[in-house]
């Protein structure tokens, strides 16, 4: 099977997607505790995306060279934004970024 290269829109797409999720962490840390069980499990399946399903993904085409300089940039401003979170992340059983 041919894997396909994905294109510079592509990665633009996934980062933007990622960016806004990571700006929206503190607000929902902060609200956590009062937000409704269904509230908290939609949040937590949006950001179990991002960490789980896209993070991986942009960093194969970071490591790969796929990325732009401005990409790879943004990529590693959102990277740095999310350490400080992992132990309040980690409190509330929200995935972590792997490494």
């Amino acid at each position: 099977m041919v894997k396909a290269t994905r294109v510079a829109s592509d990665i633009d797409r996934d980062l933007r997607s990622v960016q806004s999720i990571v700006d929206e962490v503190p607000g929902y840390l902060d609200e956590w505790e009062g937000l409704t069980a269904g509230d908290q499990e939609s949040w937590a399946a949006e950001w179990e995306y991002a960490m789980i399903g896209l993070i991986p993904l942009l960093q194969a085409e970071f490591r790969s060279g796929a990325m732009t300089p401005e990409q790879q940039r943004v990529f590693e401003v959102i990277l740095e934004a999310v350490c400080p979170l992992i132990p309040s992340l980690s409190l509330r059983d929200l995935a972590i970024p792997p490494r």
